[in-house]
């Protein structure tokens, strides 16, 4: 754990509140301690919720996870709600599932050598059981799943040996002129790679999450489809699950959004690196009783999240979706593919510089007009889509000095711009940016700058809307555009 040296400013008290966040023994002495094996828990009548945390924690988040437990004990199971937890040992292969009292873990299941019954995290098939063991035993109106671990959007980080990921509080530094932590993005180089490298990249296998160390092993973008599909259809009975919350890094993506559609109700997650600590549980589970629902539920996630660390992170996201309002986008994103294709191809202006490849490279680079996460490839929705309805806005106009056929090019890529706007709102039920990202919404998109990841033609966003085709020709006309400007350089100094 790095330490960090805080100057004395009128900042002071809130920059040692960021550093206690992150660092759990700033603020907590517990322990292993806690896992004491007592009598099973009698299945009690139906409740209105059961909370499903997945804790893949046979990893360096270990700590926190002990952190969040405790949380959920200031709580505990009541009337409302069933709390049940499922977490690993740290560097070894004993998992335990709890039933979360007020100020009491009971042990209702393990992994000993008696029972095989739990399954070492980071596999489907221990996600899956979890939820439809406790879906079954503890009967409930709703099902809320948290995803608990490391996340890495849609592309798998290469995890293992990956310095960033197991030394994550050292993602953040102090901004003294605001006292709140800001994300260090020195540490994520935006450097070519060799063509080497570049190979070994596009190798790379799916995205994925609950990642364990000890059995290197993590649920993969298409094992989590899978898996809440046969939570739906083999427990649920072909309903939706209500709720699936992710407190990981980077999940909060329109990729995964549509990836999770048809098996989920609401989802709530970060597009932004999250704080090691995450969630505060206590905060949102106090929140829930009986008539709590599934949108009032990812609400109060939302509104927890950003009560813990708006005023001292200033780079956080978090963001809740109505799912089926979401699905709603999809036709649209497969328009704004095509148009933005047509485009490229056929826009061309007067000059190099107006021509919409040109422009679109300009729009995508710049800060103002598009706002970049810690993972270059990933990049604010909102933002994006409100500077490209501002500039086709402006070059659509007459007097623009396009053509009457680009401009009506340009007009018709516009509106579905503004009817894409619009209904992304729509699906967003409650979000939350830190004061660095004031022109974000807290939903990322995936929008490579050099290279399109191998396994990003695997999602079901991308077979359904195309949009890799788009990010393909856009990324081919951005390097030829680099290398004629190239050449005019060299040109001009020889």
């Amino acid at each position: 754990m790095s330490t960090i040296n805080i100057k004395i400013n009128s900042y002071k008290l809130a920059a040692l509140l960021a550093v206690s966040l992150l660092i759990p023994s700033l603020l907590i002495a517990a322990t292993d301690e806690i896992f004491k094996a007592v009598a099973p828990v009698e299945l009690t009548k139906k409740k209105t919720w059961n909370f499903i945390v997945y804790m893949a924690a046979n990893n360096n988040l270990h700590s926190y996870a002990i952190k969040n437990l405790n949380q959920m004990m200031t709580v505990g199971s009541n009337d409302s709600i069933n709390i049940i937890a499922q977490i690993d040992g740290l560097q070894n292969n004993k998992i335990k599932r709890y039933y979360v009292k007020k100020g009491e873990l009971i042990t209702i299941a393990e992994n000993d050598t008696e029972s095989s019954e739990v399954l070492p995290s980071g596999t489907p098939e221990s996600l899956y059981n979890l939820s439809s063991w406790t879906m079954q035993n503890f009967p409930a109106d709703h099902q809320a799943l948290v995803l608990w671990n490391h996340g890495s959007g849609i592309k798998d980080p290469s995890m293992w040996g990956r310095s960033l990921w197991n030394n994550r509080d050292k993602l953040f530094s102090i901004n003294y002129d605001t006292g709140r932590l800001i994300i260090d993005r020195s540490l994520f180089p935006d450097v070519e790679l060799s063509g080497e490298e570049l190979a070994v990249v596009r190798e790379l296998n799916d995205r994925g999450i609950a990642f364990n160390e000890a059995t290197r092993t993590y649920i993969t973008n298409q094992e989590l489809r899978k898996t809440l599909e046969q939570i739906q259809q083999n427990v649920l009975g072909g309903k939706k699950i209500d709720v699936v919350c992710f407190d990981a890094c980077h999940m909060g993506m329109v990729e995964l959004a549509a990836k999770l559609q048809a098996t989920v109700s609401f989802m709530a997650g970060s597009a932004e690196v999250e704080p090691g600590s995450g969630y505060n549980y206590a905060t949102f589970l106090k929140n829930c009783t009986t008539s709590t629902t599934p949108k009032d539920f990812v609400q109060n996630v939302v509104k927890a999240y950003d009560y813990e660390y708006n005023s001292v992170y200033a780079e956080l996201t978090q963001i809740a979706l109505d799912l089926g309002l979401f699905s709603k986008t999809q036709d649209l994103w497969k328009s704004i593919s095509t148009q933005l294709t047509l485009c490229i191809n056929e826009v061309n202006g007067q000059t190099k510089n107006k021509s919409f490849a040109a422009i679109l490279k300009n729009l995508r680079t710049t800060p103002a007009a598009t706002t970049e996460y810690s993972d270059a490839d990933y990049i604010d929705a909102q933002h994006f889509l409100e500077s490209l309805i501002e500039k086709t806005a402006m070059l659509c106009s007459p007097s623009s000095g396009y053509s009457i056929t680009d401009q009506k090019k340009l007009l018709s890529l516009k509106d579905t711009t503004v009817a894409l706007h619009v209904a992304l709102r729509k699906s967003i039920v409650e979000q939350s940016c830190g004061s660095a990202l004031l022109q974000s919404c807290g939903l990322g998109l995936y929008f490579p700058k050099r290279y399109i990841h191998a396994s990003y033609k695997k999602t079901t966003f991308d077979k359904e809307t195309g949009w890799s085709l788009f990010l393909q020709k856009h990324l081919d006309k951005t390097r030829l555009l680099n290398a004629q400007h190239n050449r005019e350089e060299e040109s001009l100094t020889s």
